[in-house]
């Protein structure tokens, strides 16, 4: 039999901590997080990498807790992103496509490239495809699944997860995120979400570079 060729440990835990972060953006913006999710959050392990990626939270954040401070950061979601007059659209269509509507052009080519790949929304979803936390869950499963491939010395599978991760950034969103991220800096009232903004801007402008 021949001998499988495995990657090296660095490769590995890159696609690892990539997976990582897009898990974690999606629950970010997916919807108004839990009390389950931002004492998972607090976590000494957690907040560190956190800091490590650059977040800096503030005292109020630290000090407030869980229940109290996730009804206060659902009403800033909700500011945000879902009530007018701010509403910052979620959905890359909106971002991209020419008329700037819902299930545009870019809705339909998402979907696809999803499709295409054999992966699922998460069961609970019934939102658009092109929403920004599918994005990002999408991106999760994807470099898991280049991950597994990588550690099982998968050479086809890695290099084809690897092609489909990097025309969807170029397509969908390197060309938007950031603005998305930009107009939320702008825009909103809570420290956390400043900071979550830049964090997601960090890591796209990180993506592109490892893409390029």
């Amino acid at each position: 039999m021949k001998k499988v060729k495995k990657y090296g440990n660095d490769a590995i835990k890159t696609a690892q901590l990539r997976s990582g972060i897009y898990g974690f953006l999606a629950i970010i913006y997916l919807k108004e997080l839990s009390a389950e999710s931002i004492k998972s959050f607090k976590k000494p392990e957690v907040l560190n990498n956190l800091k490590g990626m650059g977040f800096n939270p503030d005292k109020k954040f630290l000090n407030t807790g869980e229940n109290v401070l996730s009804g206060q950061l659902a009403a800033e979601y909700n500011r945000l992103f879902i009530i007018p007059p701010v509403h910052i659209s979620m959905y890359a269509s909106v971002w991209l496509d020419k008329d700037k509507i819902l299930w545009g052009e870019t809705t339909s080519g998402i979907k696809k490239i999803i499709e295409s790949v054999g992966l699922s929304y998460k069961d609970n979803w019934d939102g658009l495809p092109d929403h920004i936390g599918v994005l990002f869950e999408f991106m999760k499963k994807l470099v898991e699944k280049e991950t597994s491939a990588l550690a099982t010395g998968d050479n086809k599978t890695a290099s084809s997860c690897a092609e489909y991760e990097k025309r969807f950034l170029n397509e969908y969103m390197f060309n938007w995120v950031r603005k998305f991220c930009e107009t939320v800096k702008k825009e909103t009232k809570s420290p956390f979400y400043r900071e979550m903004a830049g964090l997601t801007e960090r890591f796209i402008e990180f993506e592109e570079k490892e893409v390029e």
